[in-house]
């Protein structure tokens, strides 16, 4: 099962002419950033809202399952807005896309992103990156 993917330019065209509406269950499309609540809090796409792939169930009841639904994670090498995509299959949801780029690719594309580091927020290392998850 091939998901639909989402590309930086159309997304940035998305979110440019119509603010992502996570509250209505219907109306407009959600942009969801399926990572830890702490990677969430470092950086994330603007106007997005935060439920980890584990968490994904709760939205069986917040959104129709025509709503359009667009996930992301932390890179093209982040595996986690795919799974996200096949856990909100399962769940029943028919319009579900993946910005595959994640939050690197946005920042690469010059945009800019919200959270507690700014707009230059990427872990320098691998090392630096675990410390960053660590609870």
């Amino acid at each position: 099962m091939k998901s639909k993917i989402i590309s930086t330019e159309e997304l940035k065209k998305r979110t440019k002419d119509t603010v992502p509406d996570n509250l209505s269950r219907s109306a407009g499309f959600a942009l969801i950033n399926v990572l830890p609540a702490n990677y969430f809090a470092m950086e994330h796409i603007p106007n997005s809202i935060n439920v980890p792939v584990d968490d994904l169930d709760t939205l069986k009841g917040r959104f129709d399952t025509e709503k359009e639904i667009i996930v992301y994670c932390a890179s093209a090498e982040c595996d986690a807005s795919e799974k996200a995509v096949r856990k909100l299959k399962g769940l029943g949801f028919t319009n579900v896309k993946d910005f595959e780029g994640g939050t690197q690719a946005w920042k690469e594309a010059g945009h800019r992103v919200s959270g507690a580091e700014g707009p230059s927020a990427r872990p320098s290392s691998r090392h630096e990156e675990r410390r960053h998850t660590s609870v």
